[in-house]
């Protein structure tokens, strides 16, 4: 891994360490994603994430819509694409007995963000 990706991991897990307001499993934040894309959310857990809640920064999410389609999981190994604006959001991923898997305020930059999400 070069110099600057790895700086960029590591800036990126400490953004998730400080911004984080519950955690259930971990996850790695890297500075980029594909093309297009604002956040691209991989999961490398042994976990199905069946609800993914977007919002603002610090914000509660508890009403806030679901952002994978009604009939959409996430496996293991499964990655979703979000087209969402740079800047601050909150992050909520839950299972699909709606036991919260991650919670996270992050930062996505201009180039895209991939979060890939572990078990604990």
């Amino acid at each position: 891994m070069s110099p600057v990706r790895a700086g960029a991991l590591r800036w990126g897990v400490l953004v998730l360490a400080l911004g984080c307001a519950h955690v259930e499993g971990r996850a790695e934040l890297v500075d980029h994603a594909p093309p297009g894309d604002a956040l691209l959310l991989q999961n490398a857990s042994h976990e199905t994430i069946c609800y993914a809640q977007l919002g603002a920064a610090g914000s509660s999410l508890t009403r806030a819509p679901d952002r994978l389609a009604a009939d959409e999981t996430l496996a293991p190994g499964q990655q979703h694409a979000f087209a969402l604006e740079p800047g601050a959001h909150r992050l909520r991923l839950m299972d699909c007995n709606r036991r919260l898997l991650l919670e996270t305020d992050l930062e996505l930059g201009v180039s895209g963000t991939t979060l890939t999400f572990h078990d604990r």
